[in-house]
């Protein structure tokens, strides 16, 4: 009863803070980002910041932002990165992800599309997601942004797809909550094959947990 009491109240707490972010610049760890009509705002919300801080990437790196938003983790990516492509379902996003990519002068490969279907024939090294985490079935493309189904559908797809779109070594970096349901995503995890290392930082609410997940080769190393 009460982490569905908690869970409710981030959801609230979400549709608030992106109803008062909407349509503005703002300023995530020294860059500009723009807030689009209809994208989160990744300012506020603890597992942006979060992920930025522990995401790990070389310059040899092939990397995926998947559920990009305002593009903000591939404005950081795309500084380090050999190359970098975004994706997001909400065409908002896109647009978002591509302004602010040319505002902060970096190149990255923009697509709408589900997951990894706008690229079917590329890997990658690095898939980095801020995924909707809460345990509670989107209604719009608004609420998918932090709604990621009552089965962690997002989160469930992103982790078998990423497992046949990784190259050798590669790694799978998000975020999670408490409230999503943890031993769960470690369970997928380890069904497909990746070992993990995680990273945990207290909220008021819950525990973000920040995941990096390497794919293991078939002999298990």
């Amino acid at each position: 009863m009460l982490r569905k009491l908690r869970i409710n109240l981030v959801d609230l707490y979400f549709r608030m803070h992106m109803s008062f972010w909407e349509d503005r610049v703002v300023d995530v760890l020294g860059k500009k980002i723009v807030v689009c009509p209809g994208t989160f705002c990744p300012l506020g919300v603890f597992s942006t910041n979060f992920i930025l801080k522990n995401m790990s990437i070389t310059r040899n790196d092939v990397v995926l932002d998947l559920g990009c938003g305002t593009g903000v983790i591939s404005v950081f990516a795309a500084e380090k990165a050999r190359k970098v492509y975004a994706v997001d379902i909400n065409p908002c996003a896109v647009r978002c992800t591509r302004i602010n990519c040319k505002l902060n002068s970096v190149d990255v490969d923009v697509r709408q599309g589900d997951m990894f279907s706008p690229f079917p024939k590329t890997f990658f090294t690095n898939i980095i997601s801020n995924p909707p985490y809460l345990p509670l079935n989107p209604t719009c493309y608004m609420d998918s942004a932090w709604r990621g189904g009552s089965s962690l559908n997002f989160i469930r797809k992103m982790i078998t797809e990423a497992s046949n779109r990784l190259l050798h070594g590669g790694t799978l970096q998000f975020a999670v909550s408490t409230l999503t349901g943890l031993d769960e995503v470690l369970r997928l995890l380890k069904m497909k094959g990746f070992r993990f290392k995680l990273k945990a930082k207290r909220t008021p609410i819950d525990t973000i947990y920040f995941i990096k997940s390497e794919l293991r080769d078939e002999s298990g190393n």
